[in-house]
């Protein structure tokens, strides 16, 4: 039996929201996956507002937009999906605060499918 996955894992993060809209396991089993990453500053010095909107390029449809608060040198993780095809990624702010690393996952049957990292600027 497939299960819905929407969680996060961070030192001190928190998901706000995970799920916009009532997305089918199927959607996440089928989707070839756009996924847009921004982090900017939060509403104190020492946090940071992480947002993602994972979407099916084929169909347009959004299938999460997960939105974190993390602190500067602190790893967040997220992972959505099914427990046949979840996307998950990590991003973790500069202590300095001025860029943030990115990387993630696509896994089908729990083998990863497709990789990708980079570094971000944040912004203000």
């Amino acid at each position: 039996m497939k299960k819905t996955l929407a969680f996060a894992v961070a030192g001190c993060g928190f998901l706000a929201a995970a799920n916009a809209n009532s997305v089918a396991d199927t959607d996440w089993e089928q989707a070839r996956l756009d996924v847009k990453v921004a982090v900017s500053h939060g509403s104190t010095a020492d946090t940071y507002n992480v947002s993602a909107i994972i979407s099916d390029l084929r169909t347009g449809k959004v299938l999460s937009e997960p939105h974190l608060v993390v602190k500067g040198g602190q790893p967040a993780k997220v992972q959505v999906g099914t427990t046949d095809s979840s996307f998950e990624f990590t991003v973790t702010v500069a202590a300095a605060g001025d860029t943030a690393v990115y990387t993630a996952a696509v896994k089908r049957d729990g083998a990863v499918v497709g990789a990708q990292s980079a570094t971000l600027a944040v912004m203000h």
